[in-house]
């Protein structure tokens, strides 16, 4: 990670479009999109996810400094309990070591199934997905515990080709046809729409899981961080879950 991406996240949370970051860092349009790529593929979320809601932040709070870092689950939620970060989004987890820290906002998401194969079914029991390969998320990752405890209460059993530690990653060899994912709708949303990947619906419930808003369990909490918790309570991100379903 570098420090112009993140100078280029904030400046797009402060000004709301591409063009006007570019114009401000004195750079082209396809120059900030790349750095805003490579922020989202460390991170393994795409990011216009996070602007919205730092925009609304630094509107009411103008003289607040707010600094963005990304890391994996465990430097971040180390961070946390260290003090060297106040809070961290990151997909809910039920370890026991973590009675630490407190969840102060969740937002419930839903994991599809996609795929790019030839004569992959639209609709089926999850079993008869067995067949054909599938590329997931690193062992011991938050996602891939989620996904993990999802086939297990379904004893379904897939065959694995491939692991990854991103979602752009898994998504991109998704896309590239080599087998089927599950994947956060929110990842897969844009993709769908484009035709670049296709959902199969299993028979069985689908998989929801949530984001959570975490900070070190404490007595005190700065006034800063507590109306930035404040504003996300009433805040909604937007495709995280099918619509109409």
């Amino acid at each position: 990670m570098e420090f112009r991406q993140l100078r280029s996240l904030v400046a797009l949370a402060d000004l709301g479009g591409i063009a006007r970051v570019a114009e401000k860092l004195h750079l082209s349009p396809p120059a900030i999109h790349k750095q805003l790529k490579l922020l989202e593929a460390e991170l393994g979320v795409q990011l216009y996810l996070l602007p919205e809601l730092l925009k609304k932040y630094r509107r009411a709070f103008p003289k607040v400094d707010l600094v963005v870092e990304t890391g994996d689950s465990v430097s971040l939620v180390e961070k946390l309990r260290n003090g060297s970060l106040d809070l961290a989004l990151l997909v809910s987890s039920h370890s026991p070591e973590e009675t630490t820290l407190a969840v102060e906002k969740s937002w419930e998401m839903e994991f599809v199934l996609v795929s790019n194969l030839e004569h992959i079914p639209r609709r089926c029991p999850i079993s008869e997905l067995k067949k054909f390969p599938f590329i997931l998320f690193r062992k011991g990752s938050r996602m891939q515990n989620v996904i993990d405890r999802y086939f297990n209460e379904l004893d379904f059993q897939p065959s694995v080709i491939m692991t990854l530690d991103n979602a752009d990653a898994i998504k991109a060899i998704v896309r590239a046809g080599l087998g089927i994912s599950l994947l956060p709708f929110w990842i897969v949303n844009a993709d769908l729409k484009k035709g670049m990947l296709t959902m199969i619906r299993q028979r069985e419930r689908p998989l929801f899981s949530k984001f959570d808003l975490v900070k070190r369990k404490s007595s005190y909490t700065a006034s800063p961080i507590a109306a930035f918790i404040d504003l996300s309570r009433t805040h909604s991100f937007k495709n995280l879950c099918l619509p109409n379903r």
